[in-house]
């Protein structure tokens, strides 16, 4: 997630983050959004979804919910 965060922040420019199905990226998204960015988990779930999450959500929500502070 550090690595991810630290190109999204790098960059001073539009960017494409892409997987065959937007899926992954979207999860990243979210845990970005939720463990970076401070976002609750269901505005971090949101920004998944526009980012492509689907099939990832259930897992992606475990996670944020393992994390101390989790809202």
């Amino acid at each position: 997630m550090a690595a991810f965060d630290a190109l999204l922040r790098d960059i001073d420019a539009p960017v494409l983050v892409h997987c065959a199905s937007g899926n992954r990226v979207g999860a990243m998204a979210a845990l970005r959004a939720a463990w970076v960015e401070g976002h609750t988990v269901e505005k971090a779930v949101e920004i998944g979804r526009a980012w492509g999450m689907k099939g990832l959500e259930s897992a992606v929500r475990e996670r944020l919910a393992s994390e101390p502070g989790a809202g």
